[in-house]
């Protein structure tokens, strides 16, 4: 549960944003409603770890959405090929 705090219209709407960033929508959803979120199952699972090798040099050159878009298609690539396993 989202505790509130008093804040700008500006700082909410931000801690939004973040919310909806880091949850699926329909967790995101209760929680900003303040719901509990029931506990999801999964029969499997996998974790994924990973050391980008030169990565904070690399994204200290990029713009934030650029950074963004290399790692989404590098965990693309890897869903891929879990999935192909």
């Amino acid at each position: 549960k989202i505790e509130e705090y008093p804040a700008s219209a500006s700082k909410r709407a931000q801690g939004q944003g973040i919310v909806y960033d880091m949850f699926p929508r329909h967790v995101a959803d209760k929680l900003m409603a303040g719901e509990a979120v029931p506990d999801d199952r999964a029969e499997c699972a996998t974790v994924f770890f990973s050391d980008i090798v030169g990565f904070t040099s690399l994204s200290a050159t990029l713009e934030s959405h650029q950074v963004s878009e290399m790692l989404d298609r590098l965990f693309g690539k890897m869903d891929a090929a879990a999935k192909s396993i």
